[in-house]
């Protein structure tokens, strides 16, 4: 999940704000215990929730969901 600091930088924050505003993301989501592992090993709901952050982090105003956390 490390490359999703490359969103951050999409946005023209510098790496350090980058890599500060994605670990506050996966903090916020409770994702940090995953943070070194390939998104292709997350279960569904770890999935769903990466894929929030990632709505988030890209500045998406609305982000629908489906279930609860």
């Amino acid at each position: 999940m490390k490359p999703s600091v490359s969103v951050f930088q999409i946005k023209g924050l510098d790496e350090l704000e980058a890599e500060e505003s994605a670990q506050l993301m996966r903090r916020g989501l409770k994702l940090d215990a995953k943070a070194n592992f390939q998104s292709r090993t997350l279960s569904g709901g770890m999935k769903r929730k990466l894929s929030v952050g990632i709505a988030l982090c890209a500045g998406s105003k609305v982000c629908g969901r489906k279930a609860a956390f």
